[in-house]
């Protein structure tokens, strides 16, 4: 009868013991947040739960088994944050954290997850437009674009090459500024270290433009107002005959414009029909004027 009882509270004792134990770490979500960002939430089962930290270390591998420099940036009770190098769009990535447990376990675990970041595209030049004294404006559609490094080269038709500078970047245009440029004189330029933003990759776009002959009409500055309403500024002083204003939209389509007032440097236009927006992109075509 003693050795009986003394079984029976053995593997009642082992039964309860194994009833202690901690569950391992989860993941909650992952969210790739661009420019190699990735953020890690980590699973709160009972909402008193958290995360504790020691020496903790990412490794991260793409589907190939490269590996990427992995560094944490933020890291708190309920989520981590790490950055990783040089990533590239349209590819999937798997990761593991070490040196994490969860509050009330005993042990340090491995953590592991993966992310995708999605295929985007290079964005593309929807218009190029001489300003004048060697300025040229470029502008982009699709996605805004970010820059590393962004440089500019420019060469004319006979492969001689210019100096060109960057003078204003933004997210759907960027200025550049080519020295020595010649009237009357057609120019390549190919502009680095561009690419869409939250791609993480950069490549290079072309293009060309015409410095016109310097008895020809330039445009100082277009500003749109609202509603279809735009007024053009030229460099100098015009005159007109059989006056005719178009705009073209990216996809071909072309609007007319009615000319609301004309003096001898500036016209105001209406154009009906437009969409506007931050995608909304119109090349202007001016014919019937003249310095």
């Amino acid at each position: 009868m003693k050795k009986m009882l003394s079984l029976f509270a053995l593997v009642v004792l082992a039964l309860f013991v194994a009833g202690a134990a901690v569950a391992d770490l989860d993941i909650d979500s992952v969210s790739y947040q661009g420019k190699g960002v990735v953020r890690v939430v980590f699973e709160d089962d009972d909402d008193d739960d958290y995360v504790v930290y020691k020496k903790p270390k990412v490794k991260v591998t793409d589907d190939n088994g490269v590996s990427y420099t992995a560094k944490i940036t933020k890291k708190n009770k309920r989520f981590m944050v790490f950055k990783i190098s040089n990533p590239a769009s349209g590819k999937r990535y798997s990761f593991t954290i070490t040196g994490i447990r969860e509050r009330g376990d005993d042990d340090f675990d491995t953590v592991n997850g993966s992310f995708s970041i999605a295929s985007v595209e290079m964005p593309k030049i929807s218009a190029v437009a001489y300003k004048g004294n060697g300025k040229v404006e470029v502008s982009f559609s699709g996605n805004q674009v970010q820059y590393k490094n962004v440089k500019v080269s420019a060469s004319d038709s006979q492969g001689n090459s210019y100096t060109a500078k960057v003078v204003n970047k933004g997210n759907k245009s960027l200025v550049f500024k080519v020295e020595n440029v010649r009237a009357n004189t057609s120019y390549n330029f190919t502009i680095s270290g561009i690419g869409s933003r939250g791609a993480g990759e950069y490549g290079t776009l072309s293009g060309s433009f015409n410095a016109p002959s310097l008895g020809d009409v330039q445009i100082k500055k277009i500003d749109y107002d609202s509603k279809g309403k735009l007024d053009v500024e030229f460099t100098g002083k015009v005159s007109y005959q059989n006056l005719s204003v178009i705009a073209k939209a990216g996809d071909g389509k072309v609007y007319n414009a009615r000319v609301k007032d004309k003096d001898n440097d500036e016209l105001e236009l209406v154009i009906s029909g437009i969409v506007e927006g931050r995608n909304a992109v119109y090349t202007l075509e001016i014919s019937g004027v003249s310095v």
